[in-house]
């Protein structure tokens, strides 16, 4: 084998492009996140700390920004656009704030105030990533109508 043949190997092999994508994630057997494209292919997701929450959508639309890999998708950024009852969607870490829940949304980078009466176990969530779905009812204030923890959920703090 001659050492161009070689190289030629390696390049292919630790190559990457940048890709964005859209399509939904569901996790496969083993727990990891997989995007599933509009054209019925899947791609593996590949998630740092930040992408960690992915793993936990099962079946949200996604917007995805990353480095395709022959391993799959190294995941930098992403977006929940929609939520997958027709509402408005909210995703970031929940919070206590003035005795009141909200989240910091990471789309936005901004907090929202969330009226969850009907959803007393987001305060067991405080601490971890949330999808919320609801609608606005004042400046940066939302009613709960949906709302998932993106994690394992621990003991209220």
């Amino acid at each position: 084998m001659s050492v161009r043949v070689v190289l030629l190997a390696a390049v292919a092999l630790f190559a990457s492009c940048a890709v964005s994508l859209q399509g939904a994630v569901y996790p496969d057997e083993r727990g990891r996140a997989i995007l599933h494209l509009p054209d019925g292919s899947t791609k593996n997701l590949v998630l740092d700390e930040a992408a960690a929450p992915l793993a936990y959508l099962d079946g949200e639309g996604v917007e995805i920004e990353g480095l395709q890999w022959i391993r799959g998708i190294n995941v930098k950024n992403w977006t929940v656009p929609d939520g997958t009852r027709g509402l408005q969607v909210w995703v970031g870490v929940l919070e206590v704030h003035q005795g009141t829940l909200r989240v910091f949304d990471r789309n936005a980078r901004a907090p929202y105030v969330l009226d969850a009466r009907d959803h007393p176990e987001l305060h067991r969530a405080v601490g971890q990533t949330v999808l919320v779905e609801g609608w606005v009812v004042g400046a940066n204030a939302v009613r709960v109508a949906y709302a998932k923890v993106l994690g394992r959920v621990e003991a209220a703090r």
